[in-house]
């Protein structure tokens, strides 16, 4: 029998649905919370990869379109010609896209357009270049599933960079802080905590299909 696969999230909030999901389906699955940014997804995979074995490796959660006619809640991948799901991507709803990577979020709507045009890309995220490439180095073959939160068009309510501490930890006291200061921004902040939701449960319902496939 083949180990469990490694799905790697940034943040809970993004992983929280697909954990309950797979425990509802009884699917096998070791998940990895790696923090935000190639830094501290790079450090936490390598900690992974020196323990139990996997036979894949996913990347996943939300990501920034930038290519105009992706959708909210679009799934996009890109896998590794050995990767054993390969083919079981597109049947659940998933459209093959080129990544960018990038070192910080992108929070406005011109962010996005100008790395567009720089880049050719069509969606943006930040952990699974170094994840893919330290898994390659290994021989592990490995996939990016992510969802899109946010699309081309849109500004995010807040630069959530600026809440991110070193190590790739999200730092509630600092957006706190924000906004008491600009309390008008909260609205706006609601609706996009919505539209995640959203976006990690189309993910997890994903995930699940996909995952069932090579059970």
């Amino acid at each position: 029998m083949n180990p469990p696969p490694l799905i790697t999230f940034a943040v809970n909030a993004e992983a929280a649905p697909t954990r309950h999901h797979l425990q509802q389906q009884r699917i096998k699955s070791r998940i990895l919370i790696t923090g935000i940014g190639p830094r501290a997804a790079g450090a936490a995979i390598t900690l992974a990869l020196n323990g139990p074995p996997s036979h894949f490796v996913l990347t996943c959660g939300f990501a920034g379109g930038l290519d105009p006619a992706l959708p909210l809640g679009q799934l996009v991948f890109d896998a590794d010609p050995a990767f054993p799901l390969a083919q079981a991507l597109t049947p659940i709803g998933a459209r093959p896209a080129s990544f960018l990577a990038s070192d910080r979020i992108l929070a406005t709507a011109a962010d996005k357009a100008a790395a567009r045009e720089l880049s050719g890309a069509d969606v943006v995220e930040m952990e699974s270049f170094v994840i893919r490439q330290l898994c390659r180095e290994r021989n592990i073959p490995s996939a990016t599933l992510r969802v899109i939160s946010d699309t081309a068009q849109e500004d995010l309510p807040l630069d959530f960079s600026r809440f991110l501490s070193d190590s790739g930890a999200f730092c509630y006291d600092r957006l706190l802080t924000a906004l008491c200061r600009a309390p008008g921004r909260i609205p706006a902040l609601i609706r996009f905590q919505r539209q995640t939701r959203r976006a990690a449960q189309t993910l997890a319902a994903g995930l699940g299909a996909l995952l069932r496939v090579g059970d």
